[in-house]
């Protein structure tokens, strides 16, 4: 996030200056688009394994997702007001069902 403020200063030392402005920069996927976070334990070496599933269309090609995402989790010990971090990463039109989004969260108990 950045902010931008736009000042002159005259030759006869007048200075003006706008309001300032929020800017920021973000991508986002298709709010339509289906995209499925699953998860599968992993009880011998004690890890959740999360990994991203796309949508195919009719002729069975997957579609392609663009984005920024962040995975956080939450615990129902503080009723879930704190989140955290788990991941956050883009994806530029890739496949979701790709080795690259295959994540794995070691804050399990």
């Amino acid at each position: 996030m950045y902010y931008i403020q736009y000042t002159v200063t005259t030759l006869n030392n007048l200075h003006i200056s706008s309001p300032v402005y929020k800017v920021m920069q973000g991508t986002s996927v298709d709010i339509e688009y289906p995209l499925k976070l699953r998860c599968k334990n992993n009880y011998d070496n004690g890890y959740i394994e999360l990994y991203l599933v796309g949508d195919y269309y009719e002729d069975g090609t997957e579609k392609m997702c663009t984005g920024t995402f962040m995975i956080s989790r939450g615990s129902d010990k503080d009723n879930y007001f704190e989140w955290n971090e788990i991941v956050k990463f883009n994806m530029d039109g890739g496949l979701p069902s790709d080795q690259r989004y295959h994540f794995k969260d070691f804050t399990v108990e």
